[in-house]
């Protein structure tokens, strides 16, 4: 972060080349690195262009090596451990951004050899249901969408596939007002290819 010039009083602005799907991982990890003077640009590059704004064909080179000096900050990132401690706490609730039919288990896991289905207990909240056009609904959509499947819960956690898309809904959620959020960074990748690990399948608590 030095190299690319990054002090701490710096603003960054995250975004991507097409729909919203990784953008929000930055945001989540700059965030966990004690960094919160970042936003994520709606749209992309993509609605960037669309709306005929300058752009450049190289990137900048920084000048000057940044101050900017990461700090932990605990709770962004959790552990498989603490969201199995969470399975039966009701005042916890994990979200998950995959496609419905993977989280129910109909449609098979694209890594091989993976297991199907979700975290017991959890709730189906896909992240592309939560876009239009490749970027954020209208924020009394999204809080209505949260709302129905969250309510006030005291708090969340997010997986999704392996710890990105997870990130869609933590970004989302700040956006709606939600505080005391988790990220599961293992996700799926790490629970379901762990045959010691519980797991449900079917349509258990979806949206």
């Amino acid at each position: 972060m030095q190299k690319a010039g990054v002090n701490d009083d710096s603003f960054i602005v995250v975004y991507e080349q097409d729909d919203l799907f990784s953008a929000a991982r930055a945001w989540w990890m700059l965030k966990a690195m004690g960094f919160d003077n970042v936003k994520v640009l709606s749209g992309g590059l993509k609605k960037w262009l669309k709306c005929g704004y300058s752009t450049q064909s190289a990137y900048r080179i920084p000048t000057n090596k940044g101050n900017f000096v990461a700090n932990l900050a605990p709770g962004y990132f959790i552990e498989q451990q603490q969201v199995l401690h969470s399975i039966d706490d009701t005042s916890t609730l994990m979200l998950d951004a995959r496609a419905y039919k993977r989280f129910t288990g109909e449609d098979p896991e694209p890594r091989k050899g993976m297991r199907s289905g979700h975290i017991p207990n959890s709730c189906s909240l896909a992240f592309t249901d939560l876009l239009n056009e490749g970027e954020p609904k209208p924020i009394d959509e999204l809080k209505a969408k949260f709302n129905e499947v969250a309510g006030d819960t005291q708090q969340l956690q997010f997986s999704c596939g392996s710890g990105i898309t997870a990130c869609v809904l933590a970004l989302l959620a700040v956006e709606c007002g939600y505080s005391n959020l988790s990220v599961y960074d293992g996700s799926w990748s790490e629970w379901g290819a762990s045959d010691s690990l519980p797991i449900a399948t079917g349509s258990i608590k979806l949206l």
